[in-house]
């Protein structure tokens, strides 16, 4: 998954950040040791991904609004 061009964020159901590739760092601009072990919910409360973990309902072809970095993504 490091040599991919898009962001995978590696979730747990209680929305710990288990993992996060190389092109999460690079394309968000955020270093991946600042999020890993972190909770989803406290970083990102409104992120899409925390309601498909709740709701079981995949979701697809979906933008996402990233508040805590001003920044859109697919």
């Amino acid at each position: 998954m490091d040599h991919l061009d898009e962001i995978f964020p590696f979730i747990g159901n209680d929305t710990e950040i288990l993992h996060a590739n190389s092109a999460y760092s690079r394309l968000i601009g955020v270093p991946r040791d600042q999020v890993i072990g972190r909770r989803l919910s406290d970083i990102e409360p409104k992120a899409r991904i925390i309601e498909v973990l709740e709701s079981e309902w995949p979701v697809y072809h979906d933008y996402s609004y990233i508040e805590s970095v001003g920044m859109d993504i697919g």
